[in-house]
């Protein structure tokens, strides 16, 4: 039996259906599932340019429920171009997967490894997610 994962990489989509309101459930849900959420810094940058562009006003209460933030300290060319081998994706979904697997890889490297969750609302960002090894809720 596989262990669940306790941490997720929440990309920003899965958060913006909360510009017409709350978070639907099922993403609440999805999201409550896991200790530790976490993205890219990004995230803050792309949420309000998201409300902006539907003129709301942005809580910035949405990004709380990240709990720990990824910030590559090196270029992620090697994660880039795994990424782009599997599928062609806009610049931030691609970085966004990039990150995640900067953290993946951050993690092995260190005594605690976790196997790591993404959660997104993107159909094709998930189906790359999943063939890079991502466990997808």
């Amino acid at each position: 039996m596989v262990a669940r994962p306790l941490m997720a990489y929440v990309d920003p989509s899965a958060l913006t259906p909360a510009i017409s309101g709350d978070l639907p459930e099922e993403t609440r849900i999805r999201l409550e599932r896991f200790p530790i959420l976490m993205s890219s810094t990004l995230l803050d940058a792309e949420l309000r340019a998201a409300f902006q562009d539907e003129q709301q006003t942005y809580s910035p209460s949405l990004d709380s429920v990240i709990n720990q933030w990824v910030l590559p300290n090196r270029r992620l060319d090697e994660e880039l171009a795994a990424v782009s081998e599997i599928v062609s994706l806009p610049a931030l979904p691609l970085w966004h997967l990039a990150s995640a697997m900067y953290f993946q890889q951050r993690q092995s490297l260190t005594s605690r490894q976790y196997r790591l969750a993404f959660i997104t609302l993107d159909e094709q960002q998930e189906t790359a997610a999943r063939e890079l090894g991502f466990f997808i809720p």
